[in-house]
């Protein structure tokens, strides 16, 4: 993509009016997710409920039901049995996993076919998914199995907010990527001087409006300032190694990240060094060109 530099001084600007809330507000048709969701979760939370009564909601819709069997069954998981119905999922992965999957499908679905001139969207999506396969494999290595699914789906939506800044505010949207790229500034830091707030805060936002748990609320709003998190802080500490490796490095954590997730380096070397044939065959579930 072509763009003409801009200087310091293309930034003297007032923040703009609209809030993360105005924006998640605006765009209530695209931000609010399919009632078998919402089903799903009340199912969930109804004491008594066993893995027969999620996989006949989830069942209803059979494309939604095939993707989450060929995520099951792919290397991603790694299990050593053909699973080929939705409840004996459930059964292998727990409930809680198959749930965050659930909600990491059907909001790709939604948001994957948006068109944007801005950015590559197949360099967007792969940038997610390495962010989730990192997110997971770091959970998984420092022995928190229980929050992998969360992490997942923490690192797949981790810019989601970007998509209704770029729908909203392309215009500023612009700029703010282009003082990104002509001076270093990570994108966050370049959107909250333009807009005043960034992608992490908007996705945060649209988090609150799906009614996701408040650990999910804070991974997205505090990823790259896991210090100032009060429910899961080793958690957004990993989702903000997560994002940066998933970025290339452009987004170097401070070395209260590392100290706050207790892993190595090495470790997180040796995940992204793997990260690469999940991402393709995770990308292909979904449908996503990256």
């Amino acid at each position: 993509m072509s763009y003409s530099p801009l200087t310091d001084n293309s930034f003297d600007h007032v923040p703009v009016s609209l809030s993360p809330r105005d924006l998640v507000r605006g765009e209530i048709t695209l931000a609010s997710l399919p009632a078998l969701y919402h089903e799903l979760n009340r199912v969930v939370a109804t004491p008594g409920s066993v893995a027969q009564d999620a996989a006949l909601v989830i069942e209803r819709d059979p494309a939604l039901a095939a993707r989450l069997l060929a995520l099951v069954n792919s290397a991603y998981y790694g299990l050593v049995r053909q699973v080929d119905t939705i409840a004996h999922a459930i059964t292998l992965v727990g409930l809680e996993e198959l749930r965050t999957l659930v909600l990491a499908t059907v909001v790709v679905e939604k948001f994957s076919g948006l068109p944007n001139e801005l950015e590559d969207m197949a360099d967007f999506w792969r940038q997610s998914l390495v962010c989730a396969v990192v997110a997971r494999g770091l959970s998984l290595k420092t022995g928190r199995a229980s929050v992998a699914g969360r992490l997942f789906t923490a690192g797949l939506l981790h810019r989601v907010g970007d998509l209704l800044i770029f729908r909203r505010l392309p215009e500023l949207a612009r700029q703010a990527l282009l003082h990104h790229r002509d001076n270093g500034l990570p994108r966050w830091e370049a959107e909250r001087r333009l807009l005043g707030f960034d992608y992490a805060q908007v996705g945060a936002e649209l988090a609150q409006w799906w009614q996701f748990p408040p650990e999910l609320v804070e991974l997205l709003a505090l990823q790259q300032q896991p210090e100032k998190a009060s429910i899961c802080q080793q958690h957004c500490a990993l989702l903000c190694l997560a994002v940066n490796a998933a970025h290339g490095g452009e987004l170097p954590p401070a070395a209260a990240s590392w100290q706050l997730a207790e892993v190595s380096p090495q470790v997180l070397a040796g995940i992204l060094a793997e990260a690469d044939r999940q991402v393709a065959e995770i990308a292909g579930v979904y449908g996503i060109s990256c």
